[in-house]
């Protein structure tokens, strides 16, 4: 499938600007970026500018000293994804292929072509034109994040490394950064970084009244360090999961623990009771139960800063097996499960907001799509074929139309003398792997009386579905 674009709002933005994404599933370079990506991934997020959450940030935050002449400072690239240099990624991935090597069986020069491939074919379909993306690389493709990572860790060794600056602290994530500094090396920090590439360039934020915003903090300079509180922007609408959601307790329960986790580790001492306070109300706005909320920040306060850290156990890996939560009955099923420690179930909601609005992305044509699960109707009489393709649907529509092979369906028409509406081929279920697939076909089979397929094709369906099937008739 063509990659499709679509926009997401900024909300927190003035105008409301969009931010394009163009969604890459299924398109024909999305299993390599997937895969060059992984490589990749191996060499970035390990130099010492690269702050991995707010959490790690904290932790640095806590112990430094400040100078009095140094101030806060706030970095943001213009545009990021949008303006990497292509170009300039080659260059990067020849001078660190020592790094990259380990990691891959590839030669240099073919591994460099297949990334320059896969940032070189920015194309995407909107409604029912193509289009190419002249700069960067495309918001939504699996190896955008990690290129972005790359280039501006490269940036980072070329242009802070090579220099004598002083500065306190410089941290980035993604492409936000900030810097404790003086106002007069501040400036010659941002004019040299963006003098790197005319493509690449910061818009500079200073702090105001002492404090800065950056990530979900606000960092606020007192007496020679920083103090921190957990912040939200002014869009936040204060709406979460509701206490009386149809969603299982110990996904509340996580909830809880999330936001006063936040609260706790985010801030200061001095501003935690206020901060907890707003979290507290927050989560009473949705009906979540005050007894409980109270015995949760107890719980945590007491295990975050009362106990002793424990060496993580090394633990078998656990099998999670997502089913649709139903109130009651998913329960139940969790607790025959319970004696396999390493089975788990992932309840998740069938009911969701996001089916009452309508779809970002363009719809494909029915025939368009692929590994699906379909029911051809019978002109001449009420018989139905149902069969399974990971092909797109319009070729195996092709095949059944032209083709002389024995299917159950070339039988009805040759032995009855009848015609099949192709035009109306009904999809009953889309599955990507395989055998998943398969299954799902002999259950339509099963499930439909109406079916002419042969019966072997269900002689691999255990017993236990035939039970479950005719118990839902």
């Amino acid at each position: 499938m063509p990659p499709k674009i679509y926009g997401l709002p900024k909300i927190h933005k003035p105008n409301i600007p969009m931010r394009p994404i163009v969604s890459h599933s299924q398109s024909p370079f999305y299993n390599l970026s997937k895969y060059l990506s992984g490589i990749l991934s191996n060499i970035i997020n390990k130099n010492l500018y690269y702050t991995k959450n707010s959490f790690e940030l904290k932790k640095e935050l806590d112990k430094l000293h400040i100078p009095h002449n140094h101030k806060l400072f706030s970095l943001d690239v213009v545009s990021l994804y949008t303006n990497i240099p292509t170009v300039l990624v080659s260059q990067i991935l020849h001078e660190k292929w020592s790094l990259i090597e380990p990691y891959t069986s590839i030669p240099e020069s073919e591994f460099i072509e297949a990334v320059q491939l896969t940032l070189g074919t920015c194309y995407f379909k909107f409604e029912e034109n193509f289009f190419q993306q002249i700069d960067g690389v495309s918001m939504g493709s699996p190896i955008s994040s990690t290129v972005a990572q790359l280039v501006m860790e490269y940036l980072e060794e070329k242009v802070l490394s090579g220099k004598n600056y002083n500065i306190t602290l410089f941290k980035r994530y993604v492409d936000d950064c900030l810097i404790i500094t003086s106002e007069n090396e501040i400036q010659k920090i941002i004019d040299d970084l963006n003098s790197f590439h005319p493509k690449i360039q910061f818009t500079l934020e200073t702090e105001m009244n002492n404090a800065i915003n950056f990530l979900d903090m606000t960092l606020l300079r007192m007496n020679n360090s920083i103090q921190t509180k957990l912040y939200r922007k002014e869009t936040c609408t204060e709406r979460i999961i509701d206490y009386n959601s149809a969603h299982i307790y110990k996904q509340k329960k996580a909830i809880m623990i999330g936001y006063i986790d936040r609260a706790l580790k985010l801030t200061s001492p001095i501003y935690r009771p206020t901060i907890i306070q707003d979290i507290t109300s927050l989560l009473m706005k949705n009906n979540y139960p005050l007894p409980q909320i109270k015995k949760i920040i107890k719980h945590r306060t007491h295990k975050l800063y009362n106990t002793e850290n424990s060496i993580d156990k090394k633990e078998e890996p656990i099998t999670f097996i997502p089913i649709p939560y139903v109130p009651s009955l998913s329960e139940k099923i969790e607790n025959i499960l319970k004696p396999y420690s390493n089975v788990k179930i992932a309840h998740k909601p069938h009911i969701q907001i996001k089916q009452l609005y309508s779809k970002l992305k363009s719809p494909t044509p029915l025939t368009e799509t692929s590994h699906v699960v379909y029911k051809i109707n019978c002109n001449n009489c009420e018989g139905v074929y149902i069969g399974q393709t990971e092909q797109k649907l319009k070729d195996r529509l092709k095949g059944h139309k032209y083709s002389k092979t024995q299917t159950a369906l070339y039988k009805h028409k040759t032995e009855n003398g009848h015609t099949f509406n192709y035009d109306e081929t009904i999809v009953l279920d889309r599955e990507k792997n395989k055998k998943s697939r398969e299954i799902l076909e002999m259950i339509h089979i099963k499930q439909n009386e109406k079916s002419i397929n042969d019966r072997s094709d269900i002689r691999y369906l255990h017993n236990i579905y035939s039970t479950i099937l005719n118990n839902l008739k």
